[in-house]
């Protein structure tokens, strides 16, 4: 059995917790999670998160290498630990036990464990310090996309459904990561749409600050969110030529306090790239994965992974679109309010015989007005529903991301939803649409 020592020397608790295996009760031990069932979950959640990326080769390879190294960092600075173990648990152990008496007695043991304490610590805060140079060459190996993939990213036995369909990922990006995602939002809302509702997003930027850095003074407050308020406005100053060429930098700077940079007992802190592929997992699990990606096939296309990563889903779309509309037509088609089906459906096919995504959408949306008129029902609530999804896909925004519902557009989605009325529902879908044509595309 393989046991990690170097992430319990990661625990800021004491080193008894380090080689608690060694000294607990056979009993005890038995009820706990055993050592291997720990590291299959992890390499479970590992693998689930590698299907959502679609690495290429040369990407997998470049952080299989990495991760090895960032595997011997971590044995170095535990080595010296685990040949003096026995007078480690000792030294900790007369602590516990000195605790059991009148208070004083345990002065000096806990001296002695404090420094042993301190060693472990700078220890692993030493290799961490490593790590984090890997972690940046992490960074540059990944797409913006993936980048976005891995930050949102928990643990699971089972992926979520958006991470069973991710985005396709491959298309690189200057601006970093969710960084860039959220100055392209501020940049590309209308105005009159940011001044009714930039202050909700520049609230959620702050909030995360705060969350990654620890609590901040009421006047600390004010002072980011004054900061954050003067850079969006910059951005919304900022001509849509100018912004492809600073979009990165002016990025940057909404990240007024930097997390990972932040130090902890005086040594920096690692991120989400180093957690999940710098990882001990990552070293057991990337070898098999590369030899298995040319076998990894994507639905019933025989494309590979790494294919499929490049490769846009837009025609499936237009196609079950099309199917789509065809029976809602179809179950209208008594009524008599409705054109000739080719004159009803031409709008959408013009947009897929030119490829215009957005002329794609509008006809889509004609057609569900021309729906809505003969009939509603829940069946155009639903594709009033893909369409306000589809224009954000189309304006690449991440507007109606379920978490941080950067515009509060979510919650209007959902109302929608919920509206008993469908007629109501769709007009308020169709207003939504209506908004989203607003934006200018990046």
């Amino acid at each position: 059995m393989r046991i990690d020592i170097f992430k319990s020397i990661m625990k800021s608790t004491t080193l008894v917790c380090l080689f608690a295996v060694a000294v607990v009760p056979p009993a005890m031990a038995a009820s706990r999670i055993p050592i291997e069932l720990e590291e299959v979950r992890e390499e479970i959640s590992l693998l689930n998160l590698l299907r959502g990326l679609y690495l290429s080769k040369d990407q997998a390879a470049k952080i299989l290498e990495l991760a090895r190294k960032a595997q011997a960092l971590r044995d170095t600075a535990a080595a010296p630990f685990l040949k003096e173990r026995q007078r480690i648990v000792e030294t900790f152990v007369k602590l516990r036990d000195a605790l059991y008496l009148p208070p004083g007695a345990e002065k000096q043991a806990q001296e002695m464990a404090k420094g042993l304490d301190h060693e472990m610590k700078e220890a692993a805060g030493s290799a961490q310090d490593a790590i984090v140079g890997l972690e940046k060459e992490v960074d540059a190996v990944l797409t913006e996309a993936q980048a976005c993939i891995i930050e949102e990213f928990k643990p699971c036995l089972i992926p979520p459904h958006d991470l069973r369909n991710p985005v396709r990922v491959g298309q690189a990006n200057g601006a970093p990561n969710m960084l860039g995602k959220i100055a392209d939002l501020i940049h590309a809302a209308p105005p009159a749409f940011w001044e009714d509702r930039g202050g909700i997003l520049l609230n959620k930027v702050a909030g995360k600050l705060e969350e990654e850095s620890g609590a901040m003074s009421s006047t600390f407050k004010g002072d980011v969110r004054g900061r954050l308020s003067e850079i969006a406005a910059r951005i919304r100053a900022t001509s849509d030529v100018d912004y492809a060429v600073k979009r990165g930098g002016l990025a940057q700077e909404l990240l007024l306090i930097d997390p990972r940079k932040a130090l902890k007992q005086g040594h920096q802190k690692t991120g989400k790239n180093a957690r999940w592929l710098l990882s001990d997992a990552t070293v057991r699990v990337l070898p098999r994965w590369i030899e298995a990606m040319d076998r990894l096939l994507v639905a019933d296309t025989g494309e590979t992974a790494e294919d499929a990563g490049l490769r846009l889903d837009q025609k499936d779309v237009a196609a079950r679109a099309l199917v789509q509309l065809r029976k809602m037509y179809n179950k209208r088609s008594e009524s008599g309010a409705l054109p000739p089906y080719e004159a009803f459906i031409r709008p959408v096919v013009e947009g897929v015989r030119q490829n215009d995504q957005l002329a794609f959408l509008r006809g889509v949306r004609s057609c569900a007005e021309t729906l809505l008129a003969a009939k509603p029902d829940t069946d155009l609530v639903r594709l009033l529903t893909q369409t306000a999804r589809g224009y954000a896909r189309w304006l690449e925004l991440p507007l109606f991301h379920p978490v941080q519902d950067p515009y509060g557009m979510v919650a209007d989605l959902e109302a929608a939803g919920r509206e008993a009325d469908p007629a109501r529902a769709c007009a308020e879908l169709m207003k939504l649409t209506d908004l989203l044509e607003t934006f200018r595309k990046p």
